[in-house]
């Protein structure tokens, strides 16, 4: 939509499928020949560089909230068209703090000059408390609900949520619903702290371009 190019995906606690959902979004858009740009606020448990066979972690978003690093030196270009990513970079001891310090909001408008979508991994809301802060400034908040998974809570903890820091931009996905003939759509189904990775979905996206 229109001015509605800030885009956060969270859920409420981990195997749910909400960085499965972040980069199939992403690579749907750059293959629309959108400009976008991923960031990774999952700094306790980072994970968008995995997708970049990247992994190198020594600067990153962390830096730039830090003032050791600027918007130029943190943007990563991928292998595949119209996408770049930053990467968490380590791990400081008051990521809350640094979220909401101000200096995030300021790399988001100098992005917003580069970018079509800036889409934004955050962690899981039941676990960290991390992601209210960057839910409060995007335009657009996708609430992760995995099928067979998550538990009717779940949903209540959202809908808290939303009310008490009136998110009106909140939309729920439910991933890992059902094909005909009984087979799920995806297939993320490891823990948040104990995470294995089989991408080769990923790059498959991009085998035609």
């Amino acid at each position: 939509a229109k001015n509605k190019n800030v885009i956060s995906v969270t859920s409420t606690v981990s195997q749910e499928g909400k960085s499965f959902t972040l980069m199939s979004l992403a690579a749907s858009l750059s293959l629309l020949e959108k400009k976008v740009i991923i960031l990774d606020l999952d700094m306790r448990k980072p994970k968008v560089h995995r997708y970049f066979d990247d992994d190198n972690l020594e600067l990153g978003i962390s830096h730039y909230l830090l003032l050791k690093a600027d918007a130029k030196q943190i943007i990563k270009k991928s292998n595949f068209p119209n996408l770049d990513y930053i990467t968490s970079g380590i791990l400081p001891p008051n990521p809350m703090e640094l979220i909401q310090g101000g200096r995030l909001e300021e790399l988001i408008v100098d992005l917003k000059q580069h970018y079509d979508y800036i889409l934004i991994d955050n962690p899981p809301i039941g676990i960290i408390a991390d992601a209210i802060s960057v839910m409060t400034i995007s335009d657009i908040n996708l609430y992760v609900i995995r099928a067979d998974y998550s538990k009717i809570s779940f949903l209540e903890t959202a809908i808290k949520a939303r009310d008490k820091h009136e998110l009106k931009n909140l939309y729920f996905v439910f991933y890992g619903t059902k094909k005909v003939g009984g087979n799920y759509y995806g297939n993320y189904s490891q823990g948040y702290y104990t995470e294995d990775y089989n991408l080769p979905w990923w790059k498959k996206w991009f085998s035609n371009t």
